[in-house]
């Protein structure tokens, strides 16, 4: 789940080394490979190449120092085009955010303090008694694919993971 806008100092850990291993993936499949992917071309290769960037920054800011994988551009593009084709940043923050609070169970797990912007999304959380599942679920494993906590049977009776 590409959680790619807000300041990656909210983001704990275990997502920044996965948005490192999925911005790597997604690499290959949309620039290396030209195979279209969640909205996105090769034409956004330097889009890519700029969250790539920013999770290097990250790892680095957490003392994780050794980054040997840097990307190979093909060409060169304007990161502002494919910016403009998305929803206005504050619209991509928000969802982040809330997909952070359902993964991380109603808590905030970032490096940094926690923003304000966190304190709806908790609630909100808190509120309704946690993911209510009503989002995307994963073909092979049947796991909610918004927390990451449970499953669905083949009957489909939710449990935990």
């Amino acid at each position: 789940m590409r959680i790619w806008h807000v300041p990656y100092g909210e983001l704990d850990g275990q997502r920044v080394l996965g948005q490192h291993n999925e911005i790597h993936a997604l690499w290959g499949l949309i620039v290396k490979y030209g195979n279209p992917w969640g909205g996105l071309s090769s034409d956004d290769q330097e889009y890519l190449m700029h969250i790539h960037t920013l999770t290097v920054l990250e790892m680095n800011a957490r003392g994780w120092n050794g980054h040997q994988t840097p990307l190979n551009p093909i060409v060169r593009r304007n990161v502002s085009e494919t910016l403009q084709r998305l929803k206005p940043l504050e619209e991509r923050q928000a969802l982040d955010r809330w997909h952070l609070v359902l993964r991380w169970g109603g808590v905030y797990k970032g490096r940094t303090p926690c923003p304000t912007e966190y304190v709806e999304p908790i609630s909100k959380y808190w509120h309704q008694g946690g993911c209510l599942h009503d989002g995307p679920w994963e073909d092979d494993t049947k796991l909610c694919l918004l927390c990451k906590r449970v499953k669905r049977k083949p009957n489909g009776e939710v449990v935990p993971r």
